[in-house]
């Protein structure tokens, strides 16, 4: 799940090269993806494999 991961830096590269450039919305848009991509690696590090679902609470209840 590495790839999680790096793609998830790769947001985050575009959000600092767009920053330089003065593209604020497009910055916004790469830091929103490379929190949820981020986090849900954390996720799958911290508990494996996890169910897919729109709702955060069912995975702190397992």
């Amino acid at each position: 799940m590495s790839f999680m991961r790096d793609r998830a830096e790769e947001f985050l590269d575009n959000a600092k090269y767009n920053l330089g450039k003065g593209f604020y919305n497009l910055v916004m848009f790469d830091i929103e993806q490379f929190i949820q991509l981020y986090s849900r690696f954390l996720i799958y590090l911290k508990l494996g494999d996890y169910p897919k679902t729109r709702d955060v609470y069912p995975c702190w209840e397992t």
